[in-house]
């Protein structure tokens, strides 16, 4: 398939840009869906990605800006937050587009 990338030379080299800056550079009104990987302490409706076996916390308990958790042990989560497999990308996807 064909790539495309957009790659910004930020002027100020000692601090990485925000989320909000960015995303400044995309035309919003053309786009459906905007996809942010990293960023997890910008204040923005996230899906926490968690698997148990890396012994990381989860983010969702402190960070109100989680709609949602991936997991590869769900059994392993409780939360009133919905909850999916990230073996079942079908109803992430579905997830994501009634959201």
């Amino acid at each position: 398939g064909k790539r495309w990338a957009l790659m910004v030379e930020m002027e100020d080299k000692l601090e990485e840009p925000n989320l909000e800056q960015l995303l400044a550079h995309l035309n919003q009104n053309k786009l459906d869906l905007i996809l942010v990987e990293g960023f997890k302490h910008e204040n923005f409706p996230k899906i926490e990605v968690h698997r148990p076996s890396l012994g990381k916390p989860l983010l969702f308990p402190n960070d109100k800006s989680v709609v949602a958790v991936v997991c590869d042990e769900p059994s392993l989560i409780t939360t009133t937050l919905p909850l999916f497999d990230m073996n079942q990308p079908e109803l992430i996807a579905e997830f994501i587009e009634q959201y």
